[in-house]
This record gives structure tokens, sequence and C-alpha cells, in this order.
């Protein structure tokens, strides 16, 4: 673009009088092409758009021109969410800048293809819904890189309406089956240090939360799907259930088969990670 500000500028220069007669023609052309880099490059369109507006002085015909982004979280990127940040999508919110790290996951029998969290929701996320909704106290854990816990389902579900609020996109709690179906990608041995109960031989692990990123992550890109807090979802019928064990669940229980109804009521075990919808075409 910066060089076809000159050489706009060049023709300005020779002969403005001949130049005010092909303007329109030149202006038409440009909005063309940056409509067609719009159908494949939206980001680079928009920032074309911006500069064009510069040079033609906020010109009708190109601030008409229409730029539809690209849902970040598409089906391009199902199931390589372990293959790092290339595969992993963030929508951008309104005005708290970008929402939780997500990774797609592949449609399966009876499962549509749908995003979800890399992580467990931390404090530190939790809490800037807090100070930007006005809806809640902020956790006092002290460390926010933590995942949340303490909170009522009540609470979570203003989160992730705050959150959808933000994103124009759809957030909600995952089912157990779609929890289930993403725990278990296609990994055949799950991390053997994930934050659960064990002691022996000197080894001990359990005593505490760690960091939501602490872990090795499954074969689609979650992390801590196992161990550190139990995450709420829906079974059936829409009943509350926690799953996948907590820090202090033993070893041999944290697993993804592992879940247990929930009242739904605020505890120091229970946190979530969330879902979001895909845009259906």
């Amino acid at each position: 673009m910066r060089d076809f500000e000159v050489a706009i500028k060049k023709l300005q220069s020779l002969d403005r009088e001949k130049y005010s007669k092909i303007e329109r023609g030149i202006v038409n052309s440009l909005a063309s092409c940056i409509s067609r880099q719009g159908e494949r490059f939206p980001e680079r369109a928009i920032e074309s758009r911006k500069y064009a507006l510069r040079i033609f002085d906020n010109n009708a015909v190109i601030a008409s021109i229409k730029i539809i982004l690209h849902d970040a979280c598409s089906s391009y990127i199902a199931g390589f969410g372990a293959r790092g940040e290339r595969a992993v999508c963030r929508d951008q919110m309104k005005s708290a800048g970008d929402g939780p790290d997500l990774v797609v996951v592949p449609g399966g029998e009876n499962i549509r293809s749908f995003a979800i969290g890399r992580y467990e929701i931390s404090v530190a996320e939790f809490n800037q819904y807090c100070l930007e909704a006005n809806q809640c106290s902020l956790s006092k854990q002290g460390n926010k890189h933590v995942p949340i816990t303490g909170q009522s389902v009540k609470a979570v579900k203003g989160y992730l309406t705050w959150l959808s609020k933000e994103t124009g996109k759809k957030y909600r709690l995952p089912t157990k089956n779609e929890w289930s179906y993403a725990a278990a990608s296609t990994t055949r041995i799950h991390d053997p240090n994930r934050n659960c109960q064990f002691r022996s031989r000197g080894i001990q692990k359990g005593d505490r939360l760690v960091k939501v990123s602490t872990g090795k992550k499954n074969s689609w890109g979650l992390v801590n799907y196992l161990g550190n807090v139990q995450e709420w979802g829906y079974g059936k019928n829409g009943q509350l259930v926690a799953m996948g064990g907590s820090y202090i669940t033993p070893m041999d229980k944290c697993q993804v088969s592992s879940w247990q109804y929930h009242s739904g009521q605020p505890d120091n075990v229970t946190g979530f990670r969330v879902l979001r919808e895909l845009s259906v075409k």
C-alpha cells in the first residue's frame, strides 16, 4: 500500500485535472482488490482498507467494503492442538483482550466438533471477569495461576455469559460426553505425573493446586484434564457432575472415566474448563 500511495501522489503531481477524471476508476479497482483479499486474508484486508481510507480521505466506496473475519477456531485446526501455538485459538473480547486459550476437537460419533479450553480457567481469568463485569468478589486464592475454586456454579454461569457477550461466541460448560471425548483424545497413556494423591517410596504428590499450565498435554492439546481440580459439566438430563478427579483424589481414581454428581455449591477442589461452540456454516 505504501508503493500504491507513492504512485497516487505522483499521478496527482503530474496532472491534477487528468487525475481527477480517473480517480473513480482507481478507487473502484482498489476496492475490488481489497474485497478479494478479504476472502482469504481478512486481517490483511482490514489493514489495507484502513490505509486506503487515509490515501483517499475516508472515501465512501472504500469505507463500504465488507470484510468478514474468519473464525479462528475452525475445523482446519481440529485435532492439532498438541502441535503448538498455531493450532491454539483465542477469541477477541470487546473490552478485555483475548479470551481463554482453546483447542479444537474433531467431531466423532454423535459428537460435533467443538473448541474447548486448553487449560482450566485460572484465578486470574475469573478475577478479570469480576473486575470487568462487577458481578462477583475477587478470589482470595493467593496464586493467580492456579485453577479458580471456591465458586458456585451460578457464578461460573455468570462468567460464561459474560464471556459469550464479550466475544460474540457461545461459551458453556461441556457435557459429560464432550468432556470425556476431549480428555480421552487418542492418547493411550495419560500424564503419569498428573496432580493427584500419590505417596510411595518418598514420592509425594497431591498436596495442593498447581498452575493450570503444568503437566503433559494429551494428543488434542488439553492440559491438566486429570487431577488438579475436578471439572464441572452436565450429565444425563442436565444433572451437574464433576469429572476427572482432583488433587486429593487417589492416583488410581484420577481417570477420564472418573465422575460424580455435584451440588453446584463452592468447594476447594472443583473448577471448570470452558467449551466454545463452533460456527455453523
